[in-house]
């Protein structure tokens, strides 16, 4: 895939495309830390599912950049602010388990790190036949549909603008 988002991948042995996937994850994940490490400052936010729905939101949207990466620099920039996606969760996973029973707690943090992992495979699995069958940019769009239209039904539901902290 990396070759598909940078063409001058294509021309580099697999080792090295092995090494710029790498480099990208690794980003991704220095992000999702620094975003844990901002999770300092959560006392002052007074409505986490709102700011959750909004990192989302923005996240969904800035997939359509995809589509314009040029270069490795630009996507490992990309992968570095989508990084922080992670801050959504975390803005409403403390208030699901501040409310879960003593003992319901090992069952709820089972149930999301099995539909998570589940779900990803099979995203993965799906976004490939996509990409195969309709193209990338498409699937791009797609996903980007798929995302926001989420969002925008989490929003219309209400109960996630309305959370306090936990």
């Amino acid at each position: 895939m990396i070759d598909t988002l940078i063409p001058e991948a294509t021309p580099r042995c697999a080792q090295e495309n092995g090494l710029l996937a790498a480099t990208a994850h690794n980003l991704a994940k220095l992000t999702g830390t620094i975003t844990a490490l901002a999770s300092c400052l959560s006392a002052r936010i007074t409505k986490p599912g709102l700011a959750a729905l909004w990192v989302w939101g923005l996240y969904g949207a800035g997939l359509l950049l995809l589509m314009q990466v040029g270069s490795f620099g630009m996507l490992c920039a990309l992968i570095v602010c989508f990084g922080g996606v992670k801050l959504g969760k975390a803005l409403v996973y403390g208030k699901y388990l501040h409310n879960a029973p003593n003992a319901q707690r090992g069952v709820l943090i089972a149930v999301d790190q099995t539909a998570f992992w589940g779900l990803a495979t099979l995203g993965t699995f799906g976004m490939g036949v996509l990409i195969d069958t309709i193209g990338l940019n498409q699937t791009i769009c797609a996903v980007s549909a798929v995302v926001v239209s989420g969002v925008l039904l989490l929003a219309y539901r209400g109960h996630l603008a309305q959370m306090t902290p936990a």
